[in-house]
């Protein structure tokens, strides 16, 4: 059974007096290294945190900010870079965490800022809700429980900070419902919803991804994107580091013309999943990630038809044989040379090899994947099929089919304004929460990466 998770404990470090307390009382002389190591373990333990190998490294725990009376320590900064590491399953460097740590901070101090709300409000999560969340996760990466904690372990975490993460993200949810309340939106809201839908499905649209930054953090914004360029999750940064409230990850389509000029020409170039260089605009640095565009008055690329050519090549098998290994080399090879789709039909009928054409969505995955590499690269995307290992698969894109775009129902255009409404509105209370809570950073950020 996990500790007890509250919104008491959750993400909250202990406060300075609780810090300087624990030192007195682990002896005469607690100032010393040792006393201060047990003082901070005895403190961790008390509000539920791990104490990991690296942080037992340091000189102790000490104080890198204050949201009002609570602390924010070095060891809340360094789990929670760990932590990002470890949900996008890159190895953790030294280097790129000790850039990405005033954002960390900066999560830190919005998420204290919730906790706290969430301690007065009393909203908390429940040890079931915790520990299904842990089964979960060892469940979506076929790990059971244990293994899941020695993945930790090769990121000096363990499971009992594990827990209070999980907790960290279950009360995110609750917390954003404690900030504003849904109403039903007016007559008048709705007439100028349906207008303004209306006027944007004559533009070009996106669903956007947003990591915001400070503009005088150039070098973090810098060691954001070495990261995403060795394939760390948007989604999972969008999330931990950016410095906005909303990350931009609700889905939902946005017109051009309203969106920022700088980004406006960024987003241009990009195609669905491409992410763009950093971006500066006159309030803060972004990168932005297209997950969705669509050309006016047409449907997104998400719901489109995805057209390629497929052809099914044998690979093994007890009749395959060795002449059969060297022609089936041959065939790759002359399949891989070609870089459009009438090369790719006659190097077909050179070959006699067979291939249909064939219209993909998300939902078939593995060759909706195929198709849109195939697109991005110009090239046939070539590989064994995951359902028949005696089966090689050349997928070529073709062609796209838009749909026409269609207005959403009268109850879709409700609930759109009525999401709008409550996000607006608890943006505006947490804004108003911030601006009256006093905020401290010490200037020993640098000092949590040793």
């Amino acid at each position: 059974m996990c500790p007890c998770v509250s919104a008491s404990k959750i993400g909250q470090s202990p406060p300075e007096h609780v810090i300087k307390k624990k030192e007195k009382e682990a002896g005469a002389e607690g100032g010393k290294r040792s006393g201060l190591l047990d003082a901070t373990k005895k403190a961790m333990a008390a509000i539920g945190l791990g104490f990991s190998k690296s942080s037992s490294r340091l000189t102790g725990c000490f104080v890198v900010a204050k949201v009002g009376e609570h602390a924010i320590t070095n060891i809340d900064i360094l789990n929670d870079l760990r932590f990002t590491f470890f949900s996008a399953g890159v190895p953790y460097d030294k280097n790129l965490a000790r850039l990405m740590s005033p954002q960390v901070l900066e999560a830190r101090i919005n998420h204290m800022l919730r906790v706290n709300f969430a301690t007065r409000a009393g909203i908390t999560v429940s040890d079931p809700e915790v520990e299904g969340q842990v089964e979960e996760v060892a469940k979506l990466n076929n790990l059971s429980v244990a293994q899941l904690g020695s993945n930790l372990k090769q990121f000096d975490l363990d499971m009992v900070a594990f827990r209070h993460w999980l907790g960290e993200q279950l009360l995110a949810g609750p917390i954003v419902h404690a900030f504003a309340a849904k109403t039903a939106p007016t007559a008048n809201e709705l007439a100028l919803a349906k207008s303004r839908l209306q006027r944007e499905f004559g533009k070009k649209r996106y669903v956007l991804r947003t990591i915001s930054m400070a503009l005088e953090n150039r070098e973090g914004a810098q060691a954001i994107m070495s990261l995403l360029k060795k394939g760390f999750n948007f989604g999972i940064l969008a999330s931990t580091v950016s410095q906005s409230q909303q990350s931009g990850t609700d889905g939902r389509w946005i017109c051009e013309d309203a969106l920022e000029p700088e980004v406006r020409v960024a987003v241009r170039l990009l195609r669905p999943g491409q992410f763009s260089d950093i971006i500066k605009t006159q309030t803060d640095l972004k990168i932005v990630q297209v997950l969705d565009v669509a050309e006016p008055g047409k449907s997104g690329e998400a719901s489109a038809s995805h057209f390629a050519l497929i052809s099914k090549m044998p690979c093994g098998g007890p009749m395959f044989t060795e002449k059969d290994a060297k022609l089936l080399e041959e065939k790759a090879a002359a399949l891989s040379a070609v870089s459009s789709v009438d090369e790719f039909k006659a190097t077909c009928k050179r070959f006699n090899i067979q291939y249909e054409e064939k219209a993909f969505a998300p939902s078939d995955q593995h060759e909706f994947r195929m198709t849109l590499a195939s697109r991005s690269s110009g090239k046939p995307c070539i590989v064994q099929s995951p359902a028949d290992q005696t089966v090689l698969l050349a997928v070529m894109y073709s062609s796209t089919k838009y749909g026409d775009a269609k207005l959403p129902s009268d109850d879709e255009i409700k609930k759109m304004v009525a999401d709008e409404k409550f996000d607006n509105e608890a943006q505006r209370n947490f804004d108003k929460m911030k601006h009256q809570v006093r905020i401290v950073k010490f200037d020993n950020l640098k000092s949590v990466i040793q």
